[in-house]
């Protein structure tokens, strides 16, 4: 087994942090809009409505880093999702369900929340949060007269969660936009030294992707030309790369977009007579997420792979929790749920052994907080500082934000009452290595090679009609036409590189992976050709 041989078993792989920037930035933001209601219930005194109110504000923690168009659309779907999963957990613990159903019932909201979630491409933490907000308020006690009191307060921690996470574009709506194009222009002089394009392909389509979000009475004409530059210099090695790292620091340090004398003129031609023609860009396209959904919910897509696999590896945690007899059965749920946010079993390696690992060292942390026994404000003062951390982290390493989640965790848990800190750690440790493991265990037995295999060929015929669009475009010297054709290009080959990588990472593999990659080599040689030309 050849994953396993990756450094997803390795230390290094382990606490390797990767680069981010706009980490403490994203991570504040998340802090404010997830504790905002949350301090102010439970300083009311009302503690137990805390957790419905925390899981509200959990909306910020999604869409860290999309343009506002696409993260005003996501933040509110998780919104009215978090709504959803904490009125169906609420309502199972008023109608007394036992463990048998409720855990039939969150396995089937991870399932649903899992298709949701990729289809959209709502990006990490995925479908997790519903999982944990179902099974954690489930397992409340809680009455029908109170019901009304969560809903309220999971509506209003989603609503200021909104609110917050949306407020950048009052003072810089391009934001966003200009963050995505100068990773793009930092992935390109990267892919200089590594050798290996297609990080930087993939950075060039996403920053393309943010462009065309921006409504056309909106001038980034500064931004197209940059990114025309990225893409010139990543296919003519005679270009210079300095001229990309100075751009991308001055996109990052300013707010406004340098404004050219052909910007104008585009503009003036896309507000009255439609796209200029060879333009890569179509003002105001958001994504389709009908359609997205159309295509996940076959049972042959990728997706549906990932469906099953969250289904079937909740119920069997939450089922085997349950059965040991295990306190806070949910957070074992809640494991294997986590684990299987991913897109392969290479994947999951690693963020099981990632979560327990965190898992572990975190309990100890968390341990010492409780054996201190904390006034209310301190407990407080813990969960900003700790969702702080585990926000600043989880974009760079999965292991060092679970040393925080884990100590968060705990403490939400502590706040409506007094809790056995011995007991409670326990629980936290053997049910997160049984979810973990019990989740790693469900994406080795449901198999996706195949329907893996079906997206690398979908991914493959995109990649061709775009290159018999470039080569015509070539042939007929159409040069004005060619801007789109290459993009295009870019896109299928970023998209097949994902569809690649996923089946490599299944536990067979399969022959496409190495079809695949003589496509994108195809792909990448007819744009070295248009740039030479």
């Amino acid at each position: 087994m050849k994953y396993l041989r990756s450094d997803a078993l390795s230390l290094r792989g382990w606490w390797k942090l990767r680069p981010a920037d706009a980490a403490l930035r994203s991570a504040l933001r998340a802090t404010i809009g997830a504790n905002a209601v949350l301090v102010v219930v439970v300083l009311l005194g009302h503690p137990e409505l805390g957790a419905a109110a925390a899981f509200g504000g959990m909306t910020a923690v999604h869409a860290r880093f999309e343009p506002f168009a696409v993260r005003g659309r996501l933040l509110a779907g998780v919104a009215l999702g978090m709504v959803v999963s904490v009125g169906a957990g609420v309502a199972a613990s008023a109608a007394g369900w036992g463990t048998v159903p409720i855990v039939v019932l969150v396995a089937a909201l991870a399932a649903l929340a899992k298709l949701l979630t990729d289809a959209v491409g709502s990006g990490p933490p995925g479908g997790l949060m519903f999982v944990f907000a179902v099974s954690t308020m489930a397992m409340f006690p809680v009455t029908w007269s109170e019901v009304g009191w969560h809903l309220l307060s999971v509506a209003a921690g989603g609503a200021v969660a909104w609110l917050v996470g949306m407020s950048g574009r009052l003072v810089d709506q391009l934001g966003p936009v200009r963050l995505l194009v100068a990773r793009a222009l930092d992935a390109v002089a990267t892919s200089r030294v590594t050798g290996d394009p297609h990080p930087a392909i993939a950075a060039i389509d996403a920053a393309w992707r943010a462009v065309n979000t921006v409504p056309a009475r909106r001038e980034v004409s500064g931004l197209e030309a940059a990114l025309v530059d990225a893409d010139l210099v990543l296919h003519d090695s005679s270009r210079a790369v300095a001229p990309l790292r100075e751009r991308a620091r001055e996109l990052r340090a300013i707010r406004g977009i340098p404004v050219t004398a052909e910007g104008r003129r585009r503009r003036a031609l896309l507000l009255h007579g439609g796209p200029v023609p060879g333009s890569r860009r179509s003002p105001g396209t958001l994504p389709a997420w009908g359609r997205m959904l159309r295509s996940a919910v076959r049972p042959s897509s990728a997706v549906f792979v990932g469906t099953v696999r969250v289904g079937l590896g909740v119920l069997a945690a939450g089922l085997l929790a349950a059965g040991f007899g295990f306190g806070h059965a949910y957070w074992a749920m809640v494991a294997a749920a986590a684990v299987l946010q991913t897109t392969n079993v290479r994947h999951t390696v690693h963020r099981t052994v990632q979560r327990a690992v965190g898992t572990v060292a975190g309990a100890v942390l968390g341990a010492a907080l409780l054996l201190a026994q904390p006034s209310q404000p301190v407990v407080l003062t813990c969960v900003v500082i700790a969702l702080l951390g585990a926000e600043f982290y989880v974009v760079r390493n999965y292991a060092a934000a679970m040393v925080f989640v884990t100590p968060l965790t705990l403490l939400l848990a502590s706040i409506p009452a007094p809790a056995d800190a011995a007991g409670l750690v326990a629980d936290r440790v053997l049910d997160t290595v049984l979810g973990a493991f019990v989740g790693f265990l469900a994406a080795v037995v449901v198999p996706g090679r195949h329907r893996h295999a079906t997206a690398v060929r979908r991914a493959l015929e995109s990649l061709e009609a775009a290159n018999a669009e470039l080569r015509r475009g070539l042939e007929a010297g159409d040069r004005p036409g060619l801007a789109r054709a290459r993009a295009d290009v870019l896109s299928a080959v970023a998209a097949l590189r994902r569809a690649r990588d996923t089946v490599r990472g299944e536990l067979f593999g399969s022959p496409l992976a190495d079809q695949a990659g003589e496509a994108e080599r195809h792909g990448y040689r007819l744009l070295r050709r248009t740039t030479a030309g």
